[in-house]
């Protein structure tokens, strides 16, 4: 993976000293491919919580490209108790009916969603998967508080369209949580068997 991270080095840095320049879509996509990287390799350190299939793995080193059930975000930040802090969530999403009929019920419960949140420097990213078995879901929590980047919704992004907001340390706290605790409370209500579901949130990390 080290070819990735000197791909991605010469877009990474800028931000993380604060600077946000216009970036073309190799740019755009070299960061979201160095932040999807990142999240993988974090998994390891919870096993528990690991949502991404060795498949995909897989395929993403081959590829080494962003796939379409990824959402990335990028934001400023100006953090104390952040800074150089990750936080990585692991969700289960299934139908309980058909859980139950598996042999492996008493076992821990499969991940298939993970959100990972992180601060280098002036630089705060949160990355966000769902298995291509679950509804890809279209939501934004966060505004414009937060630029997503991928999948993108430009061929560049100058400086106009990154966020005008500098972020403290417990936006960083709501950031980390946001996308797991709307999932949850929508648990009930999410129609597994839907190819997409879009949504609709207030934007507002206030």
């Amino acid at each position: 993976m080290s070819s990735l991270q000197e791909r991605s080095r010469p877009f990474l840095a800028p931000l993380i000293l604060g600077q946000w320049p216009q970036m073309s879509d190799w740019a755009v996509r070299s960061l979201a491919v160095w932040i999807i990287m990142f999240s993988m390799v974090y998994e390891f350190r919870d096993r528990k919580t690991m949502a991404i299939s060795f498949d995909e793995r897989d395929q993403f080193r081959r590829i080494r490209d962003p796939t379409m059930n990824w959402r990335i975000w990028i934001g400023r930040i100006d953090a104390r108790q952040w800074r150089g802090k990750t936080v990585h969530i692991g969700t289960g999403l299934f139908n309980f009916e058909s859980y139950q009929s598996k042999a492996y019920l008493l076992q821990d419960p499969p991940m298939n969603m993970q959100t990972t949140t992180a601060v280098f420097g002036k630089l705060l990213f949160h990355s966000y998967y769902v298995s291509p078995s679950l509804p890809r879901f279209k939501l934004n929590p966060f505004g414009n508080d937060l630029a997503m980047i991928w999948p993108p919704r430009d061929a560049k992004l100058a400086p106009s369209g990154w966020p005008a907001r500098i972020l403290r340390d417990e936006h960083a706290e709501r950031v980390a949580v946001a996308i797991p605790n709307i999932i949850r409370a929508l648990g009930p209500d999410i129609d597994l068997s839907r190819p997409s579901m879009d949504i609709r949130l207030p934007g507002d990390l206030a």
